[in-house]
């Protein structure tokens, strides 16, 4: 069997061709692989730092809470400590600061606003950035209440 001259180059190109196709495709497959990985990494990356996060800021809204409830239950006292110094003093004006024993928490009380037959009382207490603003409104010289508002501020 005899082989024209002009088939042997086209011949050699074809094996050449089919050589440089298989090196290129493992180059492929080795580049998607690296390509693959280092976008699986960063994948899980993000999806750690994102954990991460939810915990931490689940963490500081637990902290929130605890503050604001404890700044609450300070200004339930200091109405408390309010409404026993009017019933035993009815010209008791209010306007002074109380630590709670035990603690570093202080609540104010506001000057007693007296109207002819309730009185109003309000008081503050804050806690880090937690503060809580509650106005209590007493029928006199009962001390029952009318009324018990949290305010935003006063």
């Amino acid at each position: 069997m005899r082989v024209s001259n002009k088939k042997v180059p086209v011949l050699l190109q074809n094996l050449l061709a089919n050589g440089q196709n298989k090196r290129d495709t493992q180059f492929n497959a080795g580049y998607i692989a690296i390509t693959a990985t280092i976008f699986l990494s960063l994948l899980i990356m993000v999806i750690a730092i994102t954990l991460g996060n939810r915990s931490i800021l689940s963490h500081s809204s637990s902290l929130e809470f605890n503050f604001k409830k404890a700044s609450f239950q300070a200004a339930q006292s200091c109405l408390d400590h309010a409404l026993l110094r009017l019933a035993s003093n009815s010209q008791y004006a209010g306007n002074e600061t109380i630590t709670i024993s035990g603690t570093s928490i202080q609540c104010h009380i506001y000057p007693i606003e007296n109207l002819p037959s309730n009185a109003i009382i309000k008081v503050q207490s804050q806690l880090n950035k937690a503060t809580t603003n509650l106005k209590l409104t007493v029928q006199i010289p009962q001390l029952s209440t009318i009324s018990l508002e949290e305010m935003a501020n006063f």
